[in-house]
């Protein structure tokens, strides 16, 4: 799961530095009430941990080892573990609405669940503690709150995505591991956050365009899922194929509309990097594609994301001078510039600008989409989107600028998943139609 250009930053627990000390892996959830259970947490957690045993073996019996995993509970006041507040669950909330914050919010206390395996004992811990949560939250009316995720769950979304996902002794980890994405500062970064529960580092892809952050995250969800299936760097790497993701739905999200070109599988660099303000409390990997020639690392992850999922590029001729077309750039310069002190005061979380300008090389000329990143006087500054066909010198990811005059056509993607613009794209549609 991806949440939307936001950062919450959380409660105080182990240091990254301390959690890489030890063997144990340690996490905690809580219960979060509205503002009073519906019965006693402490007793009715005594009575479900007496119905059954943490003491379990790991996959299957047939595998040796027992897990033992550790449950510890208490109260904390509501000072200390504050509840999200509305604008928070706009983008942290999974079936929890902003409406019911101030609900959370009249409560005196919280109830905190906390877990503590070895390495070895991860996933039937997680699977485990999942299971109890629901059950506790069923008994005392409970919301449930992922201290890694940093995420509230209603009871119905946590059984759904928490534990309903699980195949085969394995989770689904887009459904157990969150993103969070945020401006630094012209692109985006992302991150994991909720490995730690499951004693793997979180990961991080430092530089992106906005308009390719569902496919990268696609990308990571997909690492992440090897990792937690044993699959390990060698040599700080990793070649990700995702044909072999054992988790049956993860495999067949990730394989699903593969594009041009793709490969289905990347090599994949990892490099411990320093955390960040707001970062989870856990070790974290940098991830690259050591095999791509590109330098920037933007160029770099682009070039990553077509080995794997391949590219929709493609070329479309309009001739010089046709009338349609000249109409549809005048209507889309003045629709553009009618909005341009908006457009540079800055975008609305979860929207992206894009402008199409023109790139030559050797007497041929093509227009490419632009993700704007910064404004100049006389200027937009951004990325290109795809690979040229005619400019060799140029690659996705590429840093270009295009001139206030060159401006042929812009795309506002907005946060409801609709667009305005495009009118030079409308015409080439009807073009491709008419052939």
């Amino acid at each position: 799961m991806i949440v939307a250009l936001v950062v919450w930053l959380g409660h105080a627990g182990l240091s990254a530095a301390e959690a890489a000390k030890t063997d144990v892996i340690a996490f905690e959830f809580a219960l979060y009430f509205t503002p009073k259970p519906s019965a006693n947490p402490a007793v009715e957690l005594a009575r479900l941990l007496r119905d059954r045993t943490l003491r379990l073996r790991i996959r299957d019996a047939s595998e040796v080892g027992d897990a033992l995993a550790t449950v510890e509970a208490k109260w904390s006041p509501l000072t200390d573990y504050a509840p999200p507040s509305a604008d928070s669950l706009r983008y942290t909330g999974v079936g929890v609405t902003p409406d019911e914050a101030p609900k959370l919010a009249e409560a005196d206390r919280v109830f905190i669940v906390g877990f503590s395996t070895s390495r070895q004992g991860a996933l039937v811990t997680n699977r485990s503690a999942c299971v109890l949560l629901a059950d506790l939250a069923e008994a005392t009316g409970g919301k449930i709150w992922d201290e890694e995720t940093r995420q509230m769950f209603s009871l119905a979304r946590w059984r759904s995505d928490r534990i309903d996902t699980w195949q085969g002794g394995l989770p689904d980890m887009s459904k157990q591991v969150t993103m969070h994405a945020y401006a630094n500062p012209d692109l985006i970064r992302i991150i994991t956050l909720g490995q730690r529960k499951f004693g793997l580092p979180d990961l991080v892809v430092a530089e992106l365009p906005r308009q390719h952050f569902g496919t990268v995250g696609n990308f990571i969800n997909a690492f992440m899922q090897r990792m937690v299936e044993g699959q390990k760097p060698q040599d700080a790497k990793m070649r990700l194929t995702l044909a072999d993701i054992r988790h049956a739905a993860a495999r067949s999200r990730a394989l699903e509309n593969p594009a041009k070109g793709a490969k289905g599988m990347v090599l994949v660099s990892t490099q411990p990097t320093p955390l960040e303000d707001g970062d989870p409390r856990n070790t974290l990997w940098r991830l690259d594609f050591p095999e791509t020639k590109a330098k920037e690392t933007v160029e770099r992850a682009l070039w990553g994301m077509a080995e794997l999922f391949g590219s929709t590029d493609s070329i479309i001729g309009a001739a010089s001078g046709d009338a349609d077309m000249a109409a549809a750039r005048m209507r889309a310069r003045q629709a553009f510039f009618a909005q341009e002190a908006r457009f540079r005061a800055g975008l609305s979380v979860g929207e992206h600008l894009m402008v199409k300008g023109p790139f030559s090389q050797a007497g041929e000329t093509e227009y490419m989409w632009v993700e704007v990143v910064k404004w100049g006087p006389k200027h937009v500054e951004g990325l290109l989107t795809s690979d040229p066909y005619y400019v060799k010198k140029l690659r996705a990811g590429s840093k270009v600028s295009v001139p206030f005059d060159d401006i042929f056509d812009y795309i506002l993607y907005k946060v409801d998943g609709t667009q305005e613009g495009n009118e030079s794209g409308k015409v080439l549609e009807r073009l491709q139609k008419n052939k």
